[in-house]
């Protein structure tokens, strides 16, 4: 009776501190401050090891995973910049109302996704790298899964070096035999925040809260949709209670 006692009253105290008992270890969940000044993305923090596959797919981990290039550490963060402003310009009606006003897509596992096409611009050594039209954002779901996630987009691949960067030879060399394809996965909140940095219409979009940065062109990351899928479903509350209690945000889990 003692023993029972005991363990409910750890269980009382790890929720009320925003923990988790996982094999007797208290797991706790946090947001990180904003990954790139000022815009408004940040990272769920504390997940177990075991909750994916080596390397933990953070966004630190992500910036130092680069090729010996000496451009390609400079144009993943530049590129990275980009991608967080572009999702600072969309507003949070847009993003709230996703699906209604996307195109569908018919994915290969069967389910439907929304995506939301635009153009990126990424600033390197002076010069601009234009993508035309990119398949930017996907909103998306998994068949056994109770919840649903964002993800951006931007592939550089062999077909399109041409177009993307063709003065940047080092780049370019590197890019004829190792594609990149980055992917970020994440949940959205349901308030609105002010936008910052961005000389646009746009005055109100949603927080960002990643769970997964990687590169889907290397074969190490195959699992990454798998393992975010069932993250969101396994620690649901706890990342709820995490973005209301850190920044008074409801999480979109839906």
């Amino acid at each position: 009776m003692f023993l029972q006692k005991y363990l409910y009253l750890v269980i009382l105290i790890a929720k009320s501190r925003n923990l988790r008992i996982i094999g007797g270890k208290k797991v706790p969940i946090s947001i990180s401050s904003k990954l790139l000044d000022p815009y408004n993305s940040f990272e769920f923090l504390g997940f177990p090891n075991h909750t994916f596959s080596d390397p933990m797919p953070n966004f630190s981990n992500f910036l130092l995973d680069s090729e010996s290039v000496e451009l390609l550490n400079d144009f993943k963060i530049n590129t990275i910049d980009s991608i967080l402003a572009k999702l600072d310009m969309i507003d949070s009606d847009i993003f709230l109302d996703f699906n209604s006003i996307h195109s569908q897509k018919v994915e290969y596992h069967g389910e439907i996704s929304y995506v939301r096409r635009a153009n990126l611009v990424i600033r390197l050594s002076g010069k601009r790298i234009l993508l035309r039209n990119i398949q930017f954002i996907k909103h998306m779901t998994r068949k056994g899964t109770k919840s649903s996630l964002f993800e951006f987009r931007v592939d550089f691949t062999k077909e399109k070096i041409p177009s993307y960067i063709p003065e940047f030879k080092e780049l370019s060399t590197f890019l004829q035999q190792h594609d990149l394809i980055y992917r970020g996965l994440f949940l959205i909140g349901n308030e609105s925040v002010p936008v910052a940095g961005i000389e646009v219409g746009i005055t109100e979009t949603v927080n960002k809260y990643f769970i997964s940065f990687f590169d889907k062109g290397n074969k190490k990351n195959a699992k990454r949709y798998t393992e975010a899928f069932q993250l969101v479903d396994n620690y649901r509350d706890l990342l709820i209670q995490a973005a209301r209690i850190e920044k008074g945000d409801a999480l979109n889990v839906h």
